[in-house]
């Protein structure tokens, strides 16, 4: 059986709406304004909470560029320099693992061939996981 963990998001997410006085409808639209988003000169109506998500993420993103990578060879020398080699930038983190079988065991799990162990994994752990992306 696999945990259903949205229904539990739903119902933090109505507790948080309910104590700024709000209802789940504002997750979705009416037809009255909720909120107007001013940016410069420009004034913008949303009629709910997911149309006020997307506006501020869209002017956030205005001027921007979010670019994936799978590894480090996939970057033009200046990306590299900018996101990970330049000492004013990067951040380094000691990792220590005093159990070498354990940590053969986990990297041949993360990083190895079979799919399914990896799957299970983070399947198992995903719901605990804070602060992925630094």
């Amino acid at each position: 059986m696999i945990p259903v963990y949205e229904a539990t998001a739903l119902r933090d997410v109505h507790a948080k709406l309910k104590a700024f006085g709000l209802g789940v409808e504002t997750l979705f639209g009416g037809e009255a304004p909720l909120v107007e988003i001013r940016q410069k000169d420009e004034t913008q109506s949303v009629t709910c909470l997911v149309e006020m998500y997307e506006t501020i993420r869209a002017i956030g993103r205005q001027g921007m560029q979010i670019q994936r990578y799978k590894g480090l060879g996939e970057m033009n020398p200046d990306q590299l320099w900018e996101t990970t080699m330049d000492p004013e930038r990067r951040k380094m983190l000691r990792v220590a693992m005093e159990d070498a079988v354990e940590a053969e065991r986990m990297f041949t799990l993360l990083m190895g061939e079979e799919v399914e162990p990896r799957r299970d994994y983070i399947e198992r752990f995903a719901p605990t996981m804070e602060n992925l992306d630094i």
